[in-house]
């Protein structure tokens, strides 16, 4: 696991699964190293379709 080539780096998919709300989604969404986010407690809060809304937009940039 010490050495892993650069094909088989560029195939590993990161998903976030900290702590992700309205306010944060943005940082998390500008980091290049993260492909997702996995989302727990906020998925359940009335405030998850503007994380949604926050990452579908950064898409269409």
């Amino acid at each position: 696991m010490d050495e892993i080539d650069e094909n088989t780096s560029k195939c590993i998919k990161i998903i976030y699964g900290g702590s992700i709300t309205k306010s944060n989604v943005q940082d998390y969404i500008e980091n290049t190293l993260i492909d997702g986010f996995l989302i727990g407690k906020s998925s359940i809060d009335e405030t998850f379709i503007d994380i949604i809304k926050h990452v579908d937009n950064s898409h269409h940039v």
